[in-house]
């Protein structure tokens, strides 16, 4: 496609497309800032049901799948949106560590020893995690 076609200027976007790419990155930037609400809200701040976290489970993979391939484009020469690709980059690496954390956890036994090797002298982790300091 020509330079005047689609065009990283707006005032040379002929087609539309770039405003049309821009409103689809700004619906991805409120729905990625609405799961992750959500997610601090329902999912951390609460004790979660085992319905809700397999339903987080398919939709936390499927917006993190997503937003990786518009990142993607975003970094394309062709469409060059290095602040667009950065912001979406954010939010991918928040929903990851969030999907990490609630589906991927820490083993128990990993983390008394993380815990015992980061926090020996530390009391209030002493005090929450006696466990982890009693071996």
């Amino acid at each position: 496609m020509s330079d005047t076609l689609i065009s990283a200027s707006p005032s040379r976007d002929m087609l539309g497309v770039r405003a049309w790419m821009d409103g689809q990155i700004a619906a991805l930037v409120d729905q990625s800032e609405r799961i992750l609400d959500y997610t601090r809200r329902e999912l951390l701040r609460k004790e979660p049901t085992s319905e809700l976290l397999a339903e987080h489970k398919r939709a936390s993979r499927l917006i993190i799948g997503l937003l990786r391939m518009v990142i993607c484009q975003l970094e394309d020469p062709d469409y060059p949106q290095p602040a667009a690709a950065r912001q979406l980059g954010s939010r991918h690496r928040q929903l990851q560590e969030f999907h990490d954390t609630l589906h991927n956890p820490m083993p128990a036994s990993e983390l008394e020893q993380f815990t015992r090797e980061h926090f020996a002298q530390d009391a209030t982790a002493r005090r929450l995690f006696p466990e982890a300091f009693a071996k």
